[in-house]
């Protein structure tokens, strides 16, 4: 008896976002209490991108920081999400991104995936997976972040490009 197996595609990751840390306290390494409120805001505008999310992953760097910042995020984002998991990394090599390429190209069970990291991963990491197109030296500052479209490999910066969601999300413009 042959056992009928539907074709299932596997799941592509949709959006790679990628978060620096809070404003920090450099002798705590703590997030500020404007550090704090810049995620939370962050974390507000991120929900727009993935509300039609099912599950994500959110991987963060081992420094206070970034744990706070993840958590932050985490506590925003996964109310809304059928499941959601929070995994530390210390990453590669910082000159060859190509481990991050090969690493968010095989993620397919995720939606999303959203790394809370330092600012050069935010800054060369989005011109290495779109092949060097132009990303409009999108630099995260603190609090701020990249965030790939991987199906119309466009990319924003939020807080601060919230004019060009619509097209950044492959929404018509209202004519």
């Amino acid at each position: 008896m042959k056992i009928h197996k539907p074709n299932i595609k596997p799941m592509k990751t949709k959006y790679v976002i990628i978060v620096r840390h809070g404003e920090y306290n450099a002798g705590t390494g703590s997030l500020t209490n404007q550090g704090k409120k810049d995620v939370e805001l962050l974390g507000a505008l991120l929900l727009r991108i993935i509300k039609d999310a099912q599950c994500g992953m959110f991987y963060c760097r081992m420094t206070p920081r970034a744990i706070e910042t993840a958590e932050i995020l985490n506590g925003i984002i996964s109310p809304a999400l059928y499941e959601s998991e929070r995994k530390l990394f210390g990453g590669g090599n910082p000159d060859d991104w190509s481990w991050m390429q090969e690493f968010v190209n095989t993620q397919n069970e995720f939606d999303f995936l959203i790394f809370v990291t330092y600012r050069d991963f935010g800054e060369f990491f989005p011109p290495y997976y779109l092949r060097y197109k132009e990303t409009n030296n999108l630099v995260p500052e603190r609090g701020e972040a990249v965030c790939i479209n991987t199906n119309t490999k466009k990319c924003i910066l939020l807080p601060n490009g919230m004019d060009q969601l619509d097209a950044f999300l492959g929404k018509k413009e209202k004519t």
